[in-house]
């Protein structure tokens, strides 16, 4: 496919994801990050998140699927990044919107066994690039309240302490942060991770 046909391709779709100042080149992105993902099965639904550890700043961008996101991750040294915090799906087997209609219960269904699949996907290509100790999945219920604001946006990145790099956000962009931001509690990942793997 022409989309793998290498690392230029690479570096030119993601070129606007390199922090300001901060050329791309022909070398990864260096530094201690924290990424943080909101699957999703609709195009350009899925959103990634970059926190910068040192700076205490953040960025964002919306992607498209698996591949894409294999490609923007590819960025990444394995070495420079801390942790990966994905949203999972599959860990809550709920449909949040229900109907009394037949036809839009089974419609409502399907995407959510969609969007798990995507999310078991993206956890499986994390893992496969950074190692498992560095990939944390969590719930949509471990990730809190969505954030439905820009403004409300920038309050919680105060109460956490980020800049956002940027002068809009997306629901699904207000997501990814959040997930993101998850990965500064340390303590709280852990505790997650082993609590699953007692089950």
């Amino acid at each position: 496919m022409a989309v793998l046909s290498g690392k230029k391709a690479i570096y030119k779709r993601f070129a606007g994801l390199a922090m300001p100042g901060k050329a791309v080149g022909r070398r990864t992105i260096k530094m201690g990050k924290i990424i943080g993902v909101d699957p999703a099965f609709r195009k350009k639904g899925m959103a990634v998140a970059v926190i910068d550890t040192e700076k205490k700043t953040v960025y964002a961008k919306q992607i498209n699927g698996v591949i894409e996101f294999y490609l923007f991750i590819s960025l990444f040294d394995k070495d420079d990044v801390e942790s990966i915090v994905i949203e999972d799906a599959s860990l809550q087997n709920v449909t949040f919107l229900k109907s009394k209609n037949p036809n839009v219960a089974a419609r409502l269904s399907r995407n959510v066994g969609m969007v798990q699949a995507v999310s078991a996907q993206i956890v499986h290509v994390a893992e496969e690039k950074f190692g498992e100790e560095k990939v944390y999945a969590i719930s949509p219920k471990e990730k809190g309240t969505k954030i439905y604001d820009h403004a409300l946006f920038c309050a919680y990145l105060r109460s956490v302490g980020l800049v956002f790099i940027g002068s809009k956000s997306s629901q699904d962009v207000r997501d990814a942060v959040k997930i993101a931001s998850i990965g500064l509690n340390a303590n709280f990942l852990n505790i997650l991770k082993n609590k699953r793997l007692q089950k």
